[in-house]
């Protein structure tokens, strides 16, 4: 190992750093597709954008000669925002190369290893690592100027959803919220997110939505899909997509960041915006020494989350029932 670091120095990392720049600033990104492919990418945000869906008040009407309407153009504007966050992370890179050819050795010949840009590699595993926890903090990140990790530097979905409830943005009487009383079990479950989905106005289950739950409801969904109907014929596999009864339009999307919520989210996709920079000159990614045996990696970039609206016929929250506490 040591033949290897006598050709891999700082100089090796802060040259990769710097040629594959744009590559490595999206690996956080890459590291959140499980959840994304479930949502939309905003890019060119820094700092603060503007969004909302637009709605226009005009209809065809029988024809009577120069009767008028006004087409009312509606947008009732949010703002996503994105905060600068950085990392600036020691690595040993022993460890870290030792890692990454051991893992090369057992998929490619010496041969084919002589051209791989290790340093690169390092690089790009340690850009992952962090969109890792981004992914974990999507819904339950809470924005803390002071704070020190990835939970604070922006505000997620679940927070987002209770503070618009908390300024009336969300209600019953608007028709996209709603609060459960019954706690989820895996005797219930399917029956309770049915209820829910079909709480939703028309106009949202006429259309592809995704039902953002934790894992562990959804595997009480299974588990009561199952129960209730083991022994239909078209009970063909224990995996379920989508809700019953929805006509294939509403997935069921089991998800990292919502483990431990109280939320849970019925919109499409393109509803649920997640913003980054990606093509500004203020994200960076660089490594430099500041000790012996160690180097540190380097990285500023914008993220932030946000939903485009949350009209009802685009958007439900439905805040959870919870356990009692009484031992009784």
């Amino acid at each position: 190992m040591s033949k290897v670091l006598t050709t891999i120095g700082v100089n090796d990392f802060d040259k990769s750093a710097t040629t594959y720049r744009k590559q490595l600033l999206m690996m956080p990104i890459q590291g959140i597709q499980s959840s994304l492919k479930h949502m939309t990418l905003r890019p060119g945000i820094r700092y603060a954008e503007r969004v909302g869906a637009p709605a226009v008040n005009v209809e065809l009407r029988p024809y009577v000669p120069d009767a008028m309407q006004d087409a009312n153009l509606s947008i009732t504007w949010r703002e996503l925002k994105t905060y600068f966050g950085s990392v600036n992370a020691r690595f040993e890179p022993n460890s870290a190369i030792s890692t990454i050819l051991g893992h090369l050795a057992s998929q490619a010949s010496g041969d084919a290893l002589k051209n791989v840009d290790l340093a690169k590699l390092v690089l790009a595993l340690i850009g992952k690592q962090i969109g890792q926890k981004l992914n974990a903090c999507l819904f339950s990140a809470v924005r803390n100027s002071s704070g020190t990790t990835t939970n604070t530097l922006f505000d997620g979905f679940d927070t987002i959803t209770a503070a618009d409830h908390t300024a009336n943005k969300l209600t019953v009487a608007l028709g996209n919220y709603d609060e459960g009383d019954t706690v989820i079990t895996a005797s219930n479950a399917e029956s309770i997110l049915k209820e829910y989905y079909r709480s939703c106005v028309d106009e949202l289950r006429d259309q592809p939505t995704k039902m953002f739950i934790s894992r562990a409801i959804y595997d009480m969904y299974c588990d009561s899909y199952q129960t209730n109907h083991g022994a239909l014929p078209y009970n063909t596999e224990f995996k379920k997509t989508y809700i019953e009864g929805s006509e294939g339009l509403c997935e069921l999307v089991p998800i990292v960041g919502k483990a431990n919520s109280q939320y849970i989210h019925i919109t499409p996709k393109t509803n649920m915006l997640v913003g980054v920079d990606q093509m500004g000159d203020v994200e960076r990614v660089n490594v430099s020494r500041y000790a012996p045996d160690t180097l540190t990696y380097e990285m500023r970039m914008f993220f932030g989350v946000d939903f485009e609206t949350v009209d009802a016929r685009m958007f439900k929250a439905i805040k959870l029932a919870q356990p009692s506490n009484n031992p009784g």
